[in-house]
């Protein structure tokens, strides 16, 4: 993967010589607990699902999401979840058994063009997409479609530029969260999706700040310090030996039990009036 772009990487799961490496790194990031409904509680609550309602989760990966939800609201009429790649979607099937909670469903799709006619769900959400997508406002307008009238939508997005790391070199750690919010990611997705809302005409827009406070160095690394770190290299954004000392010091911290970093990502709920 470092020779991969991150959002390129994420996007093209189902070429990647080894697909099952981005299945793993989503049950590192969900730490085992992708079925648990406490991990998605605000989420859940911004949603406000009623008996008989459709959600549809964008960009579902594993499951997890369509799972817990189903679980939370059992009473909901049905839970569809869609993902761009064949792997993730099969991956889902696998993991979903039959339950007492919310029929569920799983299809393979594009977040710019869902196969979905107009008003079709009563909530969409999506957790962890909007950064790796191709057009982050055009998804939004399709959820926004799908959606029926008074329907609401979910979005977490990150914004880059406010993620931090308590690094020796400074500099170096400039240049590498720099670049990925420039090039590796959509880094200001975050705090572009209020304005989106609004400009696709939807009402009652709400915005939370969600600070995420991370002390271990290595899940970090492989979900993405070593993409960023390699694709700043291979932009001439740094040089290599710089980098290596960056990431040794950054290791050498996290022995001692000093590694931090942070990471503020910015949940939106509207309302399709």
């Amino acid at each position: 993967m470092p020779n991969e772009g991150f959002k390129s990487g994420w996007m093209s799961v189902d070429s990647d010589a080894d697909p099952y490496h981005y299945v793993r790194l989503m049950d590192m990031i969900r730490g085992g607990r992708e079925d648990d409904p406490a991990q998605y509680r605000a989420v859940f609550d911004a949603l406000e699902v009623a008996a008989g309602e459709r959600v549809l989760d964008v960009g579902c990966g594993t499951g997890g999401g369509v799972r817990a939800l189903a679980t939370r609201f059992p009473e909901a009429g049905r839970v569809v979840g869609v993902d761009k790649s064949e792997t993730m979607v099969a991956e889902a099937r696998a993991r979903t058994t039959p339950s007492g909670g919310a029929p569920v469903e799983f299809h393979t799709a594009d977040a710019h063009r869902l196969p979905f006619p107009d008003a079709s769900f009563d909530a969409a959400y999506s957790l962890r997409v909007f950064e790796i997508i191709g057009d982050p406002r055009g998804a939004l307008a399709e959820m926004a479609r799908v959606l029926r009238p008074g329907g609401r939508v979910v979005v977490n997005a990150p914004d880059v530029d406010a993620w931090t790391i308590d690094a020796t070199d400074r500099e170096v750690t400039r240049k590498v969260l720099h670049h990925a919010c420039d090039f590796e990611t959509n880094g200001w997705v975050g705090r572009q999706l209020a304005g989106w809302c609004k400009g696709l005409g939807l009402v009652d827009i709400r915005v939370a700040p969600v600070g995420l406070c991370i002390t271990e160095f290595e899940p970090v690394y492989d979900l993405c310090l070593r993409v960023f770190a390699e694709r700043a290299v291979a932009a001439g954004a740094v040089t290599r030996a710089r980098v290596e000392r960056w990431v040794e010091d950054l290791r050498e911290r996290d022995r001692k039990g000093l590694f931090f970093s942070s990471q503020m990502l910015f949940r939106v709920s509207a309302r399709k009036p």
